[in-house]
């Protein structure tokens, strides 16, 4: 994800890149055009912009300070960890 290699999540530059993704179920390469910029760092992680430049999809994205994606609304929100796997694989 360009956000890792360019580390938008950590304030870099806005960019904008070209993707490619396999459609499903005919397995086709479709390019997509898409443009990712860092917005803000919050308590509840750091924010980049995600917009689909072809299309009429924008995205508001929440990393954390690792590069792992906490919030992608309505795609998908990250399970909590429990307290007792902070730093541990014991409870």
């Amino acid at each position: 994800m360009p956000v890792l290699r360019h580390r938008i999540h950590e304030g870099g530059s806005a960019g904008d890149f070209a993707m490619v993704w396999i459609s499903v179920p005919d397995l086709g390469l479709r390019r997509s055009a898409q443009r990712y910029t860092f917005v803000e760092e919050s308590t509840e992680g750091r924010l980049v912009r995600f917009e689909a430049i072809d299309a009429d999809f924008v995205a508001d994205v929440v990393f954390d300070e690792r590069g792992l994606v906490v919030d992608y609304p309505g795609i998908a929100r990250r399970i909590p960890t429990p307290d007792y796997l902070e730093g541990s694989m014991t409870p």
